[in-house]
């Protein structure tokens, strides 16, 4: 049966494989597109937009992998078994893991119940959790990143559109091609923004809220914008109570390269926030209706919670992280789990897809999210230090997992939804002739080939601790609209890190130069000179660039 699998998938893989005319003579860049049989005709035209990107782009029905009515099992060994013959054929052509990238288009099941696209089922190995409902198992597309038995780790970048129809998943790629053609300019290429939920575990919440800040602070660079919402009115950071979902909807529309949620999680909505009897959504299925456009600045999110990434779900029901990738005005791409998830796991997923994507750059969304996952295996000294954090917690708390499983737990548990050939939208200028002279005064530089287009330059503090902290107010004992008006002022405060900005423009040679003024400079708690430079080639192309000096550096 196993020949009978392979020789199917020579004959599919050898219709239509073609390289564009345009792709690199020396470079081999393969993307597949495993697609249930009903969505056949987007999945060509997936295929043709991949192509014109320099792709030898293959599609792959699933229904052909098997005899009629095969299982759930049977079907996913043979989608596995094509992607192995596939992968190695790829290597012997140079770089396949990065060159690699396969796309699960369709549901697990169909409605019926049939096998469409199946996961993979692999048996809970944490003791605390094995036994209660509903977590058996933990569903998964890891094992179809298997190109070996070798090891448990992702060999090459793989996605999943869950689509259950082809307007959904022609959604879906409006959107990617939508991002990746028409995103324009601007500062939004160097946004982050950070999302956190209360953990409710107690007087450790604001050590929590401490950590992911300085987290965040360690792994991002300061050319990164990063703006904090936290569901928690004990925090600066936590937004007034009756614009909080409003809020939210405003920071996923306002632009950014990531959205990044940390707290609870279910399977159709993320955390609350809770002010006595009184309940707000931090984000929902029902309050994605309010989403509004972006102006094509799309984020990729990464919700680091429970079940938000559920999808193999009864017919009848979706999941949050697949309807923000249906909705045109929701992120291009979502990494999140489809099962419980553990906050020390969570944290070092979190803080190796946020480095990837902040520091390494690797091309497409994912590279990033396999070179992410395959870190939990690999802890480096931040993960050590947070493990030495995490160890007296596990020993108070008797967890009865050890934080190294957990690691390779969560490895399996954080999927992809959307495509993995997906280009990041990076800032992706380079600011040339970077000259930061504090002593005189001074900023410049240039963007080589820029014809049009504005600095924005900005003397700033550092995140933590927030500068203007003996201006905040206090909210305990403060309810309704005193509480409102007073985290609305703290809200503010928290996240205001500029102490002066200007923009200047470009001249003809994509070059800019401003004075820095010295009180602001001598300002006792300033720290960066950060620019931002907005610009197009004469063609339009984007070519924004970012650069922050240290002022003590300099």
């Amino acid at each position: 049966m196993q020949f009978v699998f392979v020789l199917i998938w020579a004959l599919a893989l050898g219709v239509g494989t073609h390289a564009s005319a345009g792709a690199a003579a020396h470079e081999h860049r393969e993307w597949i597109v495993v697609y249930s049989p009903d969505l056949a005709e987007a999945a060509r035209e997936w295929a043709e937009y991949r192509r014109s990107a320099g792709w030898n782009a293959v599609c792959v029905d699933a229904a052909a992998l098997g005899p009629p009515h095969a299982g759930a099992e049977a079907v996913a060994q043979a989608i596995r078994a094509g992607l192995r013959l596939r992968f190695d054929a790829a290597g012997r052509q140079g770089g396949p893991s990065r060159h690699f990238a396969v796309l699960l288009l369709g549901p697990v099941n169909h409605a019926d119940g049939r096998p469409a696209i199946p996961m993979w089922r692999r048996p809970q190995t944490d003791p605390d959790l094995i036994g209660r409902e509903g977590l058996a198992d933990i569903a998964t597309d890891l094992d179809y990143q298997l190109a070996d038995d070798l090891d448990d780790l992702p060999d090459f970048p793989l996605g999943r559109v869950p689509a259950r129809s082809v307007a959904e998943a022609r959604a879906a790629l409006d959107k990617v091609m939508r991002y990746e053609t028409a995103a324009p300019s601007g500062p939004w290429r160097r946004r982050i923004t950070c999302l956190a939920g209360e953990g409710r575990f107690g007087p450790i919440d604001t050590l929590l809220e401490r950590l992911f800040v300085r987290l965040i602070d360690q792994v991002v660079p300061y050319e990164f914008d990063v703006g904090m919402t936290y569901a928690s009115p004990r925090s600066p950071y936590c937004a007034p109570p009756s614009r909080y979902s409003e809020l939210v909807l405003e920071r996923l529309s306002e632009g950014a390269l990531l959205v990044n949620y940390v707290g609870h999680g279910q399977v159709s909505m993320l955390d609350r926030l809770t002010i006595g009897a009184q309940r707000y959504d931090v984000c929902s299925i029902e309050s994605l209706r309010g989403l509004r456009s972006s102006g094509n600045r799309l984020p990729i999110a990464l919700l680091v919670a429970c079940w938000a990434g559920r999808i193999d779900l009864p017919a009848d029901r979706r999941g949050l992280g697949e309807m923000m990738l249906f909705n045109p005005n929701g992120p291009v791409a979502v990494i999140a789990s489809g099962r419980i998830t553990h906050p020390y796991a969570n944290a070092l997923l979190q803080k190796s897809f946020t480095q990837q994507l902040c520091v390494q750059r690797p091309a497409t969304a994912g590279q990033a999210h396999l070179a992410s996952l395959r870190a939990l295996a690999s802890p480096d000294e931040i993960d050590r230090q947070l493990e030495s954090l995490a160890q007296p917690i596990a020993l108070a708390m008797k967890w009865k997992t050890s934080p190294a499983d957990l690691r390779l737990m969560h490895i399996g548990m954080y999927g992809l939804l959307g495509d993995p050939a997906l280009r990041i939208a990076y800032p992706p200028g380079e600011i040339v002739d970077w000259r930061c002279d504090v002593a005189g005064g001074r900023v410049s530089g240039a963007v080589a080939g820029a014809a049009r287009g504005e600095a924005i330059i900005s003397i700033e503090t550092m995140r933590e601790p927030i500068h203007r902290a003996a201006e905040l107010r206090a909210a305990i004992g403060a309810s309704g609209a005193a509480l409102d008006a007073v985290l609305t002022h703290n809200y503010a405060i928290a996240n205001d890190k500029v102490l002066w900005r200007t923009t200047v423009a470009l001249d003809a040679a994509g070059r800019f130069s401003t004075a820095l003024p010295r009180e602001r400079l001598d300002h006792p708690q300033a720290a960066w000179v950060k620019v931002y430079v907005s610009a197009t080639d004469a063609a339009g192309v984007v070519l924004d660039g970012a650069k922050a000096g240290r002022l003590s550096e300099n």
